[in-house]
């Protein structure tokens, strides 16, 4: 008899243990599907991708063959991958030759005429460019369209000067009209050419705003300044802190002079640079650019806007 009874004992607890394991089992399936759903319902960031136009060059500002995986780009100090690095000399040009028409720069009218004709030539001889042309004094007036050579040279021609000058206001009505990233109806390098002396005494808006406008379009500013004489000078520092921060070049000027060469050749080195950044509300974001193994020239704006 005690035998059998252990033996139904044994019998009764496998049975309980089957039972538990049995009712236990729907529970087990609840909770993984729960996790594999709470899983699958976190997505991952998504993804925009942004472009970022600079000049690579050696410590001569000749141009380098240079590769994706020479360089690393930190946004905000966080590194990001760079989907892809290729050259922009084909890559269609976009730019407009600004020319200063203020009062201040009355004794430099003849040579303003003569450097805007040439950088407008010289510009429009580059493959896949087009150009616009335009003045500024209080007001800001732009070309609606493209112009040619030989318009160029006629408008030039019957500059007159007149007025304050608001420097910040045309950088920003330029950025944001003629050369903003949807204006062109392909992918193209946008490029603000100034001939000025860097004097402003009327924008309503501040040099932050010019420097926010360029880099949130991607449009490096190339300048060309004709400075004021001693002690009043202060237009020089003002044309060097808009090429630092967005990119671009300045070459100043004592009086008329040779400026292409200069001025021009980092358009040479251009390169179209590719990467992904959170698809976010846009917002600024600092930038910096490194060759860690090579002796290279970088320059680039030193923040963007996320598109």
């Amino acid at each position: 008899m005690k035998l059998f009874a252990e033996r139904e004992n044994r019998q009764l607890s496998k049975r309980s243990q089957r039972n538990f394991y049995l009712a236990l089992t729907p529970l087990l399936l609840i909770v993984c599907s729960t996790v594999a759903a709470q899983s699958q319902s976190v997505p991952d960031s998504p993804q925009a991708p942004a472009q970022l136009l600079l000049s690579i060059s050696d410590k001569h500002g000749k141009p380098v063959s240079v590769a994706a995986s020479d360089l690393t780009l930190f946004l905000d100090g966080q590194s990001v991958p760079i989907r892809e690095l290729k050259p922009a000399q084909d890559v269609p040009l976009r730019f407009l030759v600004l020319l200063d028409l203020s009062n201040s720069d009355r004794d430099k009218l003849e040579f303003e005429r003569k450097a805007a004709t040439q950088l407008f030539e010289a510009l429009s001889n580059k493959p896949n460019a087009a150009g616009y042309l335009g003045w500024f004094s209080l007001q800001t007036h732009v070309s609606a369209h493209p112009v040619s050579v030989t318009d160029a040279t006629e408008w030039v021609k019957r500059a007159t000067v007149g007025g304050p000058t608001a420097l910040y206001d045309a950088v920003v009505t330029a950025c944001t009209n003629t050369l903003r990233r949807n204006a062109a109806t392909e992918p193209a390098r946008r490029i603000l050419f100034l001939i000025t002396d860097g004097e402003d005494n009327q924008s309503r808006l501040h040099p932050s705003d010019a420097v926010k406008a360029a880099q949130t379009e991607g449009v490096p500013i190339f300048s060309v300044g004709i400075l004021n004489p001693a002690p009043i000078r202060k237009g020089g520092a003002a044309l060097k802190n808009l090429a630092k921060e967005t990119g671009g070049n300045t070459v100043l000027l004592e009086g008329p002079g040779h400026f292409l060469d200069k001025l021009l050749e980092p358009l040479e080195t251009q390169y179209v640079l590719t990467f992904d950044v959170a698809h976010t509300a846009p917002h600024s974001v600092q930038l910096e650019l490194k060759a860690p193994n090579r002796k290279l020239e970088l320059v680039a704006p030193r923040a963007l806007v996320t598109p």
